[in-house]
């Protein structure tokens, strides 16, 4: 087993990489990263998806998350509800969020519909890094690892650049492994 040490010390290498990206490379990097999910058949085939509104250096969701409500799909994002919890709610426009916890865009549950009410068919999630196996880590607050033991289904879609793809990543028993992981490189399914 990892010691939370080391995994703080990977996800301070991680992220100082990811943040090393320069805006430009991030936004072209993203675009591709997009375009791979639409091209995916569970996305095309899927009527609810779970996206997530990027922060700081994360793969950017804004275009992703237009593309969903364009298709007319259900589109859910999170909102922490607690320290330890989120749950997502349907949104339907982007001007349905504003600033929530840790400074990232959360639907507004005045102008949301309601938490959950459909069962997702993917859920793309963001990460600090994962591995070829779907081995995802997260900021290791556990929100995204308590989400997936609520729901029964939906395929899991990790979004990573490159540089936060590792040879291997040490789980603990109570993280979720990722279904699909995409890069700007291309699309690893588990």
């Amino acid at each position: 087993m990892i010691t939370d040490e080391a995994k703080e010390a990977v996800r301070r290498r991680i992220l100082d990489k990811r943040k090393g990206l320069g805006p430009s490379y991030r936004q072209e990097a993203s675009d591709i990263i997009r375009d791979h999910v639409i091209s995916l058949n569970e996305w095309k085939s899927a009527h609810t998806v779970y996206l997530y509104m990027n922060t700081g250096s994360e793969v950017s969701t804004e275009a992703l998350i237009k593309e969903a409500l364009s298709e007319g799909k259900a589109v859910y994002l999170p909102k922490v509800t607690s320290s330890s919890g989120m749950s997502f709610y349907r949104i339907y426009s982007v001007r349905d969020l504003r600033e929530g916890a840790f400074g990232i865009l959360e639907p507004d549950i005045c102008e949301a519909g309601s938490a959950e009410d459909d069962e997702p068919d993917i859920v793309v999630v963001p990460c600090v890094a994962c591995d070829a196996a779907g081995h995802r880590m997260g900021h290791g607050r556990g929100y995204y690892d308590r989400f997936f033991g609520r729901i029964k289904g939906g395929v899991k879609i990790c979004t990573a650049f490159d540089c936060q793809m590792e040879n291997e990543i040490i789980t603990d028993e109570h993280d979720v492994d990722m279904d699909i992981i995409i890069t700007e490189s291309g699309i690893i399914r588990i």
